[in-house]
């Protein structure tokens, strides 16, 4: 695997088909919206920022199976009842913008368990952290932290880092449904 980037595709292929519903929960770009939309029949793709909605409605106007909504994740419940098959996290900030802008672990693990409750069994959460910054190194602490508690009956999560590189890479859990 050339990257962590890498590694998430090939995680979340494993979860995900033609009749596939995901959350993609930090939108970004929309570099994960564009690998997911030729394979998947809906995506809901969130963002708080109207900026990274713009360009990855610029990178994905080929297809019509997105959903965009400028909204913290948090707020997913607001927005999706139905059942997913696949919901995917990229923390920290926007590349290319505004840094003070970021995920945090408050709004993160909201999204998180409305999340695993609308997650069919068997599916997965992905979640890239982002250690490598003071916040992206607090948010990811207190979210291992929290996902070393949740009842094993509930979920088996993973941890996926490389453990050769220096300066705090990022690094991936991955949290299957039981």
């Amino acid at each position: 695997m050339s990257s962590i980037l890498n590694l998430v595709k090939y995680l979340s292929s494993r979860y995900v088909d033609k009749n596939s519903i995901i959350l993609d929960a930090t939108c970004g770009n929309g570099y994960d919206t564009l690998f997911f939309a030729p394979n998947v029949k809906k995506i809901y793709a969130f963002d708080i920022q109207k900026k990274a909605i713009d360009n990855a409605k610029d990178r994905t106007k080929d297809f019509n199976n997105i959903e965009y909504i400028l909204d913290g994740h948090q707020n997913i419940d607001k927005y999706i009842s139905q059942e997913l098959d696949l919901v995917v996290f990229n923390l920290g900030y926007l590349p290319n913008s505004d840094k003070k802008i970021t995920t945090h672990f408050k709004t993160t693990k909201t999204a998180f368990e409305k999340s695993l409750e609308l997650l069919n069994r068997k599916k997965a959460i992905i979640i890239t952290l982002y250690p490598g910054t003071t916040i992206g190194k607090e948010e990811s602490d207190n979210l291992i932290t929290y996902l070393e508690k949740i009842d094993k009956n509930r979920a088996d999560i993973f941890i996926h880092k490389l453990i050769n590189k220096p300066n705090n890479p990022p690094f991936i859990c991955e949290i299957i449904k039981r």
